[in-house]
């Protein structure tokens, strides 16, 4: 039969009790039982431990206060940030939609005409130009949504895209969940690269890119692609895996969009 345990919790409860009982008696002993004595003697001693158990007492009530206080503005940041990506993403819709709203008239699809082996990855040619309204750093876009290039250079009849993933075509960018800015950069071979993030901010996998409100070249909110793996550090900044939404290996035309109102 194994031994009755007493907590510390109780072992201090019944310790208190005794204390009080031996107190009790001892008035009742001292006053020979006289009631007002016996009850100021009552309302002494419990003013006496009042003052002992008060600190405790208030050093708990401000650990719950503060314990609760600290959760509910954890709720409320989360909150926050929750409304601001919903904010964000309303926001990019809508400027999409007037982005969309700018095609040029008369211009619409351009198809692309040729794509040369030795510069595959990085320039193709449309079947647009001057007369058609196309204009050098107009943006193109596959399907009327997903950042392809830039108008680089206009002939009357023609005109040539450079693609995101040339090595020279260098486009400002925000990451939409956190709001860093970076560049991101083609190697030529079909990979896009984000760079200049710092390293310390930790950006995730499959977060989005657009366009950055950093000129007049591009319009903001235009979305480019998801972040993928981290890849180099350089003196302080880390590069990423830029994985883009167009599908730059089988372009057949893009919809060009007037950067000026």
């Amino acid at each position: 039969m194994s031994a009755f345990k007493v907590t510390s919790e109780e072992r201090r409860f019944w310790i208190c009790g005794l204390i009080l009982l031996a107190v009790a008696l001892s008035l009742v002993a001292a006053t020979g039982g006289n009631v007002s004595v016996l009850a100021e003697g009552y309302n002494h001693v419990g003013r006496i431990l009042f003052s002992v158990e008060y600190p405790a007492w208030a050093l708990r009530d401000g650990a719950l206060r503060l314990v609760s206080w600290t959760i509910g503005q954890g709720k409320l940041e989360s909150q926050l940030k929750e409304l601001q990506r919903e904010n964000l993403a309303l926001r990019l819709q809508l400027g999409l939609r007037e982005e969309r709203a700018l095609l040029r008239e008369g211009g619409g699809e351009a198809r692309i005409v040729a794509r040369y082996p030795g510069e595959w990855w990085r320039f193709v040619v449309i079947d647009k130009g001057l007369t058609d309204g196309v204009v050098r750093g107009m943006p193109a876009l596959q399907n009327g949504r997903f950042l392809t290039g830039r108008v680089r250079d206009v002939e009357p009849d023609s005109s040539v895209i450079e693609l995101i993933s040339s090595s020279t075509m260098l486009v400002p960018v925000v990451v939409d969940d956190t709001r860093d800015i970076g560049i991101i950069r083609g190697d030529d071979t079909g990979g896009v690269w984000l760079l200049y993030i710092p390293m310390e901010r930790k950006l995730e996998a499959g977060m989005t890119v657009s366009t950055a409100m950093a000129g007049e070249a591009l319009p903001p909110g235009i979305p480019v692609g998801r972040i993928g793996e981290p890849g180099s550090v350089v003196e302080g900044y880390v590069s990423y895996r830029l994985y883009p939404y167009a599908d730059l290996s089988q372009l057949r035309s893009v919809a060009l969009v007037n950067s000026t109102p």
